[in-house]
């Protein structure tokens, strides 16, 4: 049926283990002249959490050709394992845009996709020697990607959908599911 909205919340729980590598880092200061000592660093952070958003689909078709934009916001609050560890509110906001042609059961579309992500992580942590160790990180990816796929109809209950995005940001989708 054309055309379609479908709006949407989630919510949900999470356990997250993460583990960190610090690569060449300065580690001290050693000897006269003094000279930097550097070395690599691994460390576990684990979080538990929550989290709940919401969005909405909406297409719209023309002869054989469809369009579909879609929005979704998912916010995620964490709480360290690590009494030091800080940043536990992140943000996720993406779009699509998709074109694309109904070939009977089976629809190829091309589109795009943007992420805007707000994740940050800071803390101290014991270090080499339980010396501690104060890191901060920032979670970026790259605002656009292109997206090409299929979804196809099989047997009139069972829905495919099969997705790959690619340039400075790279994502893969296989979707199976079932209509009652």
């Amino acid at each position: 049926m054309f055309p379609f909205l479908n709006v949407f919340v989630t919510a949900g729980g999470l356990k997250l283990d993460v583990g960190v590598t610090g690569l060449d880092l300065p580690l001290g200061i050693t000897g006269f002249p003094p000279e930097v000592i550097r070395g690599d660093i691994n460390f576990d952070l684990d979080f538990t959490g929550s989290y709940g958003g919401g969005g909405l689909v909406l297409m719209y078709r023309w002869r054989d050709l469809f369009g579909s934009a879609d929005y979704s916001s998912v916010w995620t609050h964490l709480t360290s394992g690590e009494s030091g560890v800080e940043g536990n509110e992140l943000r996720t906001d993406t779009a699509s845009f998709r074109v694309g042609y109904i070939a009977g059961p089976v629809q190829p579309y091309i589109g795009a996709r943007w992420v805007k992500k707000i994740d940050h992580f800071e803390g101290t942590v014991d270090g080499p020697g339980n010396q501690p160790l104060t890191f901060a990180v920032d979670l970026r990816a790259p605002a656009w990607n292109y997206q090409v796929g299929i979804h196809s109809l099989i047997a009139r209950k069972y829905e495919l959908i099969v997705e790959a995005g690619f340039g400075e940001r790279t994502h893969g989708l296989v979707n199976l599911g079932y209509r009652f």
